[in-house]
């Protein structure tokens, strides 16, 4: 078994995104655009990270289809003694508490699979700013948002005061793709 990347490129307009198509033996392939920036790298313990409602822009949480994908690549690229087969998570670290801002299926995939550490890129930040990172992650690639996911931003938003609060709700819409 073993898992072959297909396609990877850096997007030209936005340095921090990656695409790439990944195929497991097994016949799966799972479409990816993640996070490749990498400021600041480390190695942390998944069950150091804190995983905060707050912070996760999606109303259902994660997608266990996904997640399932991601952990049979995870297993595959293991068993093959294959380098981990996923960019850096995002986590921005506060007073040493480390809060995930990007990367919540691949977290899950990894502690299905019992990966015990990750790469990430760690950013100095509140949980405020994982939060905003979290909802521009989301809104600029990774795993399609719903209606529900995409009001979940902008309400969000709304809350804090953000400049979306004050913009023309035509163009909003076309920012969150609806």
């Amino acid at each position: 078994m073993s898992i072959r990347v297909l396609l990877a490129s850096a997007d030209p307009q936005n340095l921090d995104v990656q695409h790439m198509l990944l195929e497991a033996s097994s016949g799966l392939v799972c479409f990816a655009i993640e996070t490749a920036a990498v400021d600041n790298l480390a190695s942390l313990l998944v069950h150091e990270l804190v995983i905060d409602e707050h912070i996760q822009v999606r109303v259902k949480g994660v997608e266990p289809k996904k997640v399932e994908q991601y952990a049979i690549i995870m297993r595959e690229a293991a068993a093959n003694d294959e380098p981990y087969p996923f960019p850096p998570i995002v986590v921005f670290r506060h007073r040493g508490t480390f809060y995930l801002a990007d990367g919540f299926h691949r977290v899950e995939a990894a502690r299905r699979v019992g990966i015990e550490k990750l790469r990430a890129e760690v950013r100095p930040g509140t949980l405020e700013d994982a939060s905003e990172y979290a909802e521009e992650a989301n809104l600029e690639h990774g795993i399609y948002l719903s209606t529900a996911d995409k009001r979940n931003i902008y309400e969000r938003r709304h809350l804090r005061g953000h400049e979306w609060a004050h913009e023309d709700l035509r163009k909003l819409a076309k920012v969150l793709g609806d």
